[in-house]
């Protein structure tokens, strides 16, 4: 110990010199990473650094599972209510309304946003912000405020705790070095003074790394082997290597191999046949399931997976590590709150208000909520793919943890047929059902079904779906409004019984339920047989010179609907679509309203105060993403349903392929864009992963290729971009 060491702690400690000595220790050691280098404790090279964001990057883009366990992970901790409070003391009342009002309402990125930026630290292992102090005005005063500029993984290059910079490679070629001071890292898991982090697709590397490779091998199979590979037998007049017949017969192979064209001219005395190889399509879907199904299990989202296979009962297993799982979650959430309270929240405090002895924090809210809400979404999702099978002891357990009515004992002993969810996809939620004056004047100034995409084109396409989103937007909110009514009555009449809320609240029933559905089925229908109608357009177009061949098809309309009844197909799927979205919407209702009366009653707020509470949560929800996103999804999802129902019932016959035709803008996807102009066998396996809606916003179609008398059309290519969906659900 030096002089100069037992001083310092003599003067802050008024401590004795020889007791001084038995405290004050020089470092030896050093925390730094292992491999100095790239100032990282990953041992692997690929992963190391900037490289390993690369990396990390691409697994989380290109791999639809991988982007699915990160949802999972991500959108439980979104959906929380996110408030800066000061757990009742009255002295930073002042203080905490400024903190809310700038990071949650006026803050130029909003929270959502900056929140998405920040759990980027689970797919990277750290995410790293810029502090920019500027000026904000708020009601007539200036305050100092932070902003929280992103900086991009893959663009970091070096983060050095021993000399506190971090190197980041700009846009122009340039490099920024900036000091710690500047800098608020969340790092998730870190060891020393390694600031990169622990990835949690660190551990699903190996997996994903193996089926990348799998799929390329298969993509490759496919191309060389489904066409068959040509073989040319020439006559000896044209076996010379430099003979230009040869070398003319080469370069059309080739080309007609790589798609350049799509015709061979044959010379003369040439002989060609195409050889099939075979594929062993099981081994490879056998593969494949096996790393999807362990980059799940490695972030600990292997509930999602059980009941693979048809195994039934598995649910009521998977409830203890649902449990396990949000213990992981909620970590999350408490290293998002400590870093934001210590280095973004106080300083703001301090540079406008002064040291205070205590602080306001940050605080998330209904975590456990929202993870019911996203397990339940994507359930529905696994199912819809068939991953799991759901039986009846798994839907009785699936009910008493969504709070939905337990079947009765004879309902159980009935085993019911599958039912098919048929969806554009994952979109956060669906209609709620309630008995709203709105939807019954709807319902009753609704006549007959309009034609309204007779004839469509690409050009009118989105206009035409933008409508039938936003009136069925109109529709739904109404119907949530009334039931969140509904609500309010039966929680103010609870609350008003006695010393027992709790129990009473619990046993509040969901409202209207069964009135909505029906409702939800006439909407539903009207927009499917408006998809049938355009269906039909397109199809007498084609037929014209064939009318009296096929003088008894006609354009379904609600008339003959009711006549005639429906077919089966488009019947089952307006009846699964509208009792899943009704159920899963009001549900989703009732737990927001019973939650928020309780959390009031432990609260101790007045009853009065409670229902002001649950109107400002029934007008949220009313007008919030889940259902502007679910009105747009069904909208486009039940025409295009009610489209491609009428070719396949009707006129399945004189179909050729259906070509992807796509809306190119600067909003298109990568998915779309790469799809656009590929042709796709009806029904077939690629036509499955291709059926639009492909995601929430998705405005392409499936236009039909028909078949014409003595032409030759080219064959389906049936192709699937390598590319996730962007934007969906």
């Amino acid at each position: 110990m030096s002089k100069k060491q037992t001083q310092a702690f003599l003067e802050v400690l008024n401590m004795p010199a020889k007791q001084a000595e038995q405290w004050v220790r020089v470092p030896l050691g050093e925390s730094l990473p292992l491999h100095e280098n790239k100032h990282t404790n990953e041992y692997l090279t690929d992963l190391q650094g900037k490289a390993g964001s690369d990396i990390y990057d691409q697994m989380r883009k290109s791999d639809t599972n991988v982007k699915m366990v990160l949802r999972v992970c991500k959108y439980p901790i979104v959906a929380c209510s996110w408030r800066i409070t000061n757990d009742g003391d009255a002295k930073l009342d002042d203080i905490t309304a400024v903190a809310n009002a700038y990071f949650m309402e006026q803050m130029k990125q909003s929270w959502q946003g900056l929140l998405f930026n920040i759990l980027t630290m689970l797919e990277f292992g750290f995410s790293v912000f810029e502090i920019i102090w500027a000026p904000w005005e708020y009601q007539g005063k200036t305050y100092l405020a932070p902003k929280l500029q992103f900086r991009q993984q893959q663009s970091i290059e070096d983060i050095d705790a021993e000399t506190g910079f971090m190197t980041q490679n700009k846009r122009d070629g340039s490099e920024a070095k900036i000091p710690f001071s500047q800098l608020v890292f969340f790092i998730m898991e870190q060891e020393g003074d390694d600031f990169r982090g622990n990835s949690i697709l660190r551990s699903a590397y190996r997996n994903w790394y193996y089926k990348d490779k799998f799929l390329n091998q298969w993509s490759i199979a496919i191309e060389r082997n489904v066409g068959g590979v040509p073989v040319a037998t020439l006559p000896e007049k044209y076996a010379a290597q430099d003979s230009p017949v040869r070398k003319g017969l080469e370069r059309a192979l080739k080309d007609f191999i790589t798609h350049t064209t799509q015709w061979i001219s044959i010379p003369e005395g040439v002989k060609l046949d195409f050889v099939e190889g075979k594929i062993n399509d099981q081994v490879l879907t056998n593969a494949i399931n096996n790393m999807d199904l362990g980059i799940a299990k490695s972030v600990l989202v292997q509930f999602l997976e059980l009941g693979t296979g048809g195994n039934g009962g598995a649910y009521a297993l998977s409830r203890n590590l649902s449990d396990i799982f949000i213990q992981g979650l909620q970590s999350v959430v408490n290293q998002v709150q400590t870093v934001f309270d210590r280095y973004v929240l106080k300083p703001f405090v301090e540079a406008n208000f002064g040291a205070q002895d205590n602080y306001p924090r940050l605080k998330a809210a209904n975590l456990d909520m929202a993870r019911k809400q996203a397990n339940f979404d994507n359930l529905l999702k696994l199912i819809n793919t068939g991953s799991i099978e759901i039986k009846r002891q798994d839907e009785q357990e699936l009910r008493r943890a969504l709070d939905f009515r337990p079947l009765t004992e004879e309902e159980m002993e009935v085993e019911k047929a599958p039912r098919t969810i048929i969806g554009g996809g994952q979109f956060g939620g669906s209609f709620g059902s309630a008995l709203s004056r709105v939807g019954e004047q709807y319902l009753i100034s609704r006549s007959a079904v309009p034609a309204f995409l007779a004839g469509s084109s690409v050009r009118t396409r989105k206009k035409q779906l933008d409508d039938a989103a936003a009136k069925t937007n109109d529709f739904m909110r109404g119907w949530i409004l009334e039931a969140g009514e509904k609500l309010k009555e039966d929680i103010r009449r609870t609350l008003g019984q006695g010393n027992t809320p709790a129990k009473g609240l619990k046993n509040i029933p969901t409202p209207y339920l069964s009135k909505y559905t029906a409702a939800l089925k006439k909407e539903i229908e009207a927009m499917a047989l408006a998809g049938w109608t355009d269906g039909f357009a397109k199809w007498e177009r084609h037929a014209a010179a064939r009318k009296q061949a096929r003088a008894a098809l006609r354009p379904l309309t609600a008339q003959l609907a009711e006549k005639n009844g429906l077919p089966s197909a488009l019947r089952a799927y307006i009846d699964n679509k509208s009792e899943g979205l009704a159920e899963d919407q009001l549900v989703n209702l009732r737990i927001k309203a019973v939650y928020t009366a309780q959390k009031g009653v432990n609260d101790g707020l007045s009853v009065e105060q409670i229902l002001a509470d649950l109107t400002d949560v029934i007008n949220d929800y009313a007008v919030s993403n889940k259902i502007v996103q679910g009105a747009d999804l069904t909208a486009a999802e039940a025409v295009n349903t009610g489209e491609q129902q009428f070719y396949k019932t009707q006129v399945a016959d004189e179909l050729h392929a259906f070509e992807f035709v796509a809306v190119i803008d600067d909003k298109t996807t990568e998915w779309c864009r790469q799809c656009n102009g590929h042709w796709y066998t009806p029904w077939g396996t690629a036509y499955n992963r291709v059926i639009t809606p492909c995601h929430f916003g998705c405005r392409s179609m499936l236009e039909p290729i028909w078949k014409e008398p003595g032409q030759i059309l080219p064959a389906p290519d049936n192709f699937i971009p390598s590319v996730a969906i962007s934007g969906a659900f």
